[in-house]
């Protein structure tokens, strides 16, 4: 295809990218501007990759290990392109939390300063970020406690001292308090009193008057927001010429967040209600019950798999389809068809009381096809079901809802009118560390480009390895350039060694239903036991300076537990509490010989550079444990697919996230020991897809330990 006068920018931005990373790779380390840099493997090939999605308004998917230096490898691509072309002005970067926002304006600054490229950076974060003035005055004036409202007055001060009611300029605001003043969004805000006022309001405006005016700026974003405003279809994303989605392995999840629904049995009975007055009579009253007795059947299939103690891994409750819920089922379907249409007849001709009910017939008919939905087989349903319990008691359910293909929901950032790049990219998009691109591959790759006229980076390059990332976003059939992932510059094969205990009790894991768990009682004393024992040997044998996942609380608890209460060392335990993770962390960090006990965020959201954390110890394969969202995944295959295709992958790419906080600059060493027996089961699947070189023996652990340095070895120890 011949070259258009249009494309030329677009050569001038990439040429000057290569020159920019070719300099870098020739001089090794070197200070541009009172920036220090040095070569990163990887790293060029990285920013290659993205100036080439860029130049061809492509979606790419690339994975990057830690360490290549992701963000300078895709905004210097952006720098360029944005200081070189004239068309392209508008930017979107969404990254998975507010502390990597923070940190992204930081490295956005500094690229600024290096190459000196000044573009406009603004962050957007979602409203229950803000403190709402209308709130916070409310809260002023009725306060009866004294010291409450002296809390009240110096938030508001510091907001006008600041200009800023994002929390994170604010001084720290306990989640009690920040309850009460978040800003909210429920469709008023624009009419409030102080919208004039309101800063969350301006800096909206402000936004948009950069878009509108048609300016060049760049906007940090988190997932979270981006799903927020790809589902209202903002005006804000209409002329964005490039999207940039990091940790990407966290987007499906938020845009599923921001798209889940609920059939709330109150909602569903106030709606029948308000019908059945405007029609003045008692038609529906049987109908209620039905709805009722629904979700006495699912709330009952619940409790018995409650009393089997299977362990749940979040809010969401799966439940089972019995005979019971599917007749109830059918009986609610039936009823609500036959409402329907009588309701139907009895507006025939009647305008006024068409006009009142429309709305609310609207909403009837959505709860019939969603009750329709569900009473379709699994791999059929259009959306993925759970319930959650709506009291403490636990007797009280409402069932909630996901779309199980993202299609649709991501349609605005994939399958834009604007000719638009989006690009990908985690240090965890796939699970098997082993891929690479084989020379015979390269070599029919080139031929095929040949053939085509087109540039090799330009062809689809590795099949398979981002499946499941693509399945779970809908990227399927949705022409895209798949990268092959580039590997950390790290050396974990000479750093780090992988050791396994195969004799210890492990967790069951069954795909037809889901559940990893270990359902007999003694069994699980017995597992718990085992880890107490292991888990003591290895830290003392690197003398602490260790960080234990676990995949559940409850495990977490009773280990420490027996742990403090059976071993005495010579260094402190810490455990990950409800509302302490940051200054735990920095606990851990700040003390080198320390150990820490922790589940959830710390598989993924901890950096630990040095000896610090030299021992990552993994307690249980991170198999998702009766959720819903993987069970709807996986009844789209067939029943002996769904543990390769879906349980599998999920939890290869959890395992990879928790394997990763080891090793976090080219000096560290240390050791991962994972306490769970399948790590050599499954053919050596497992181990062959982590690619580490591995070991069961004890003794050549310690023998690692010792030259590595971790810890002094003791005198007279022989080996």
């Amino acid at each position: 295809m011949a070259s258009s006068i249009f494309d030329e920018p677009y050569e001038v931005a990439s040429s000057e990218n290569d020159e920019f990373f070719g300099r870098i790779e020739a001089e090794g380390n070197i200070v541009i501007n009172g920036v220090k840099l040095s070569d990163r493997a990887g790293q060029n090939k990285y920013a290659l990759s993205v100036m080439e999605a860029i130049k061809d308004k492509s979606i790419l998917l690339i994975e990057a290990g830690v360490g290549i230096g992701k963000s300078f490898g895709y905004l210097i691509p952006i720098f360029f392109t944005m200081n070189n072309v004239t068309t392209f002005k508008q930017v979107v970067i969404s990254t998975s939390t507010m502390a990597l926002q923070s940190q992204l304006l930081n490295d956005i600054n500094n690229v600024s300063k290096m190459l000196g490229i000044e573009i406009k950076t603004v962050i957007a974060k979602g409203i229950n970020n803000y403190v709402c003035f209308k709130k916070l005055d409310s809260l002023i004036v009725k306060e009866k406690d004294q010291d409450m409202r002296k809390q009240y007055k110096k938030i508001e001060q510091e907001i006008m001292k600041k200009q800023s009611v994002d929390r994170a300029d604010l001084m720290e605001i306990s989640n009690k308090v920040w309850q009460k003043i978040k800003a909210e969004d429920r469709g008023v805000c624009s009419k409030c009193c102080y919208s004039k006022e309101c800063f969350y309001q301006r800096h909206l405006a402000n936004i948009q008057k950069m878009d509108d005016d048609n300016e060049k700026f760049i906007l940090v974003t988190n997932h979270a927001f981006l799903a927020y405003l790809l589902k209202y279809k903002s005006k804000l994303l209409k002329r964005v010429d490039s999207f940039i989605v990091d940790e990407a392995h966290e987007f499906e999840e938020n845009v599923r967040s921001i798209n889940e629904g609920e059939l709330d049995l109150k909602k569903i009975g106030d709606c029948i209600g308000k019908i059945q007055r405007a029609l003045g009579d008692r038609t529906s009253k049987g109908l209620i019950g039905k709805v009722t007795s629904l979700y006495s059947e699912i709330l009952r299939t619940i409790n018995g798999m409650r009393k089997k103690n299977l362990r749940y891994d979040s809010d969401k409750i799966p439940f089972n389809f019995s005979e019971g819920v599917k007749d109830s089922l059918h009986n609610v379907i039936e009823d609500f068809e036959k409402y329907i249409n009588y309701i139907n007849i009895k507006c025939s001709g009647n305008i006024k009381l068409m006009r009142e009910l429309y709305v609310l017939v609207r909403e009837l008919e959505g709860y019939l096809n969603l009750f329709s939905d569900m009473n379709l087989q699994g791999a059929s349903r259009e959306n993925i079901y759970w319930a959650e319990f709506c009291d403490k008691e636990h007797k009280k359910i409402k069932i909630c809802y996901s779309p199980k293909s993202l299609d649709k929901e991501l349609a605005p950032l994939i399958k834009r009118d604007k000719d638009t790049s989006v690009i990908f990219t985690s240090g965890t998009m796939g699970y098997d560390k082993n891929a690479s691109e084989d020379p015979d591959d390269k070599a029919s790759r080139v031929y095929a480009a040949t053939k085509m006229g087109l540039d090799i980076i330009k062809l689809p390059k590795v099949q398979g390895f981002y499946d499941y990332f693509e399945r779970g976003l809908g990227l399927k059939g949705i022409d895209r350039v798949t990268e092959f992932p580039i590997s950390s510059p790290y050396n974990f094969n000479e750093n780090c060694l992988l050791y396994y205990n195969p004799h210890l009790i492990s967790p069951i894991f069954s795909p037809t239903r889901g559940i990893d768990t270990i359902s007999n009682p003694r069994q699980y004393d017995n597992y718990i036991k085992g880890l107490v024992f292991e888990i003591n040997r290895l830290i003392r044998l690197t003398n602490g300076k260790s960080l234990i996942l676990f995949t559940s609380k409850e495990d977490m608890n009773r280990v420490y537990e027996a742990i403090s209460e059976k071993y005495s060392y010579p260094f402190d335990l810490f455990i990950q509490g409800d509302n302490n993770s940051d200054k735990i962390k920095q606990e851990f960090i700040d003390n080198t010989d320390s150990v820490l006990f922790a589940t959830g965020a710390f598989w993924e959201g901890i950096d630990v550079k040095g000896k610090s954390l030299s021992n990552l110890i993994i307690c249980r394969l991170p198999f998702s444990n009766l959720d819903p969202i993987l069970e709807g995944k996986a009844s789209s295959y067939k029943s002996d697919e769904r543990f390769k295709m879906v349980y599998y992958r999920d939890m290869m790419i959890k395992l990879n996230q928790g394997i990763g906080r080891l090793i976090r600059s080219e000096y560290d060493t240390g050791i991962v020991c994972i306490l769970d027996s399948r790590v050599g089961k499954y053919k050596g699947r497992i181990l062959k897809d982590l690619g580490l070189p591995c070991t069961t023996d004890f003794d050549k652990l310690e023998e690692f330990v010792y030259d590595k340095g971790i810890v002094d070895e003791p005198k007279g120890k022989s080996r």
